[in-house]
Formats: structure tokens, sequence, C-alpha cells
């Protein structure tokens, strides 16, 4: 389901298919999927309002690391950053 509700002023609700919710039932995980080129990304908003995205540059770049490397990375973020990058990782293995 695409998802456009309003939200507080403050933190504008995320656009395309939802992963997750938060406990008031607005998306935190969704998936976006580029209309003209086709290029899809997971995007996360954690709770201070601040997104990360996870697409085929960080997939690529995560692969291509050092296993270090990688959990260095991995360990820095938040759990439901963890969790997007997770369902990226799947979207990804399954296409």
């Amino acid at each position: 389901a695409v998802v456009s509700m309003a939200s507080s002023a403050d933190t504008p609700v995320l656009k395309g298919e939802a992963v997750a919710y938060s406990e008031r039932g607005l998306p935190t995980i969704v998936r976006q999927v580029d209309d003209g080129t086709g290029q899809a990304r997971t995007v996360v908003q954690n709770e201070d309002g601040t997104h990360k995205v996870f697409g085929a540059n960080t997939i690529n770049s995560l692969v291509g690391s050092s296993d270090d490397d990688a959990r260095h990375w991995m360990g820095a973020l938040k759990d439901r950053e963890l969790h997007g990058l997770v369902h990226e990782l799947g979207k990804r293995l399954v296409a």
C-alpha cells in the first residue's frame, strides 16, 4: 500500500510501500521505486526525524567491503536502520 497520510508539521510522512509502522500507525520504513528509472530503495525515518536510505549503491558498497569494515559500519546503525538494511538486502536477493 502506498502511504501518503498527514503527520505533524515537524516530520513529514514517508511516501512509498510501507514496510514498518510506528506505534502511532505512521510508516517508519518504506520501499520507494522511481517510476522513471525503476530504481528502488528503502528509506528509514528514525525517531528523531532523520532519514537513512539504502539502495543499490549501499548494497554494492557493503558487499565489496571487508568483513571488518562491514561489521563496523553495521554496528553504528540503529535497530530501525538495520531493519531497513535487511529489508533492502532481502528485496535485492529475490529480484
